[in-house]
């Protein structure tokens, strides 16, 4: 449909831009396009959390997604690649010997190259235009429509809830990006979503700046939900998980208030997740 001459106008005056290195893009790209992938080629999120390995993505010979991810070749709880399982279970090495509050984690990028500086830009240049591209890649990891990538097993949730900003992020940055996307991903999704049942009970350090030994001290006992997820099965959404730290607060303070249980999407993970995981818990129990 031709544009309009005010639509012409406004594009002329006002161009579409990429949210991440802000290069002007193709006049010819329509809002809904832009809203999708706001964009440019090179900044196109593309490092994608993937279970399976190399091998098993190239040599199993499935014959489609769905029958791929019912083959559970990944940690039924953190969707660590299978080659990390312990011997006859479903449950990787690492949470055997060091477990979460959550019953499963899921996250749809890793959070390095393009994907790390999209997010970054979302989250500290206040990129709002981001949001309805990180609501939507949420709820293709919650359909299962990303390739090699481990489903959630039984899919039931009562509520969704954001992770909060802390008080002082929240004054300086004036808006809390987990919270944004989240209402696109339940737009998309349907699930009901409670941003006020889940809140900062303290000041706390951006855990950004927080070195690693210090993270699990840093939040604990940072957050405070509400009676009202009593029975509740719970979805949790936060940008990025590091070391677990954040998150596994986040949950153990749903759990305290009642919830029945708690499970965990993130829009990234850090590569490094594992080896943090250890030696943040390590750290702190050691």
């Amino acid at each position: 449909m031709p544009l309009s001459l005010a639509s012409r106008i406004a594009d002329f005056l006002y161009p579409p831009y990429c949210t991440v290195c802000l290069a002007v893009l193709p006049s010819d790209l329509n809002s809904a396009s832009y809203l999708s992938a706001p964009f440019c080629n090179n900044c196109m999120p593309s490092e994608l959390y993937a279970a399976a390995s190399p091998g098993q993505r190239q040599g199993a010979g499935r014959t489609n997604l769905k029958e791929a991810q019912d083959t559970r070749a990944y940690c039924r709880q953190c969707g660590a690649a299978a080659c990390s399982l312990c011997p006859g279970s479903d449950i990787c090495i690492v949470c055997a010997a060091f477990p979460a509050p959550v019953r499963q984690l899921r996250s749809a990028l890793v959070y390095a190259g393009a994907a790390k500086r999209a997010i970054c830009a979302f989250k500290y240049r206040a990129q709002r235009s981001m949001a309805p591209y990180f609501g939507r890649l949420l709820a293709q990891t919650l359909a299962g429509n990303l390739p090699d990538h481990p489903a959630f097993v039984e899919p039931r949730w009562d509520v969704v809830l954001a992770v909060p900003s802390s008080t002082d992020t929240l004054r300086g940055r004036g808006f809390n990006h987990v919270g944004l996307a989240a209402r696109n991903f339940c737009r998309i999704t349907g699930l009901k979503l409670d941003l006020l049942a889940l809140r900062s009970s303290r000041i706390r350090k951006p855990q950004a700046g927080v070195p690693l030994n210090e993270r699990t001290r840093n939040v604990q006992n940072a957050f405070q939900a509400r009676t009202r997820l009593k029975n509740l099965s719970v979805l949790l959404l936060d940008d990025v998980i590091t070391s677990g730290a954040t998150v596994w607060a986040a949950t153990n303070a749903v759990l305290t208030a009642g919830a029945l249980s708690v499970d965990v999407l993130t829009i990234a993970r850090s590569p490094r997740f594992s080896i943090n995981r250890i030696s943040a818990q390590t750290i702190n129990h050691g």
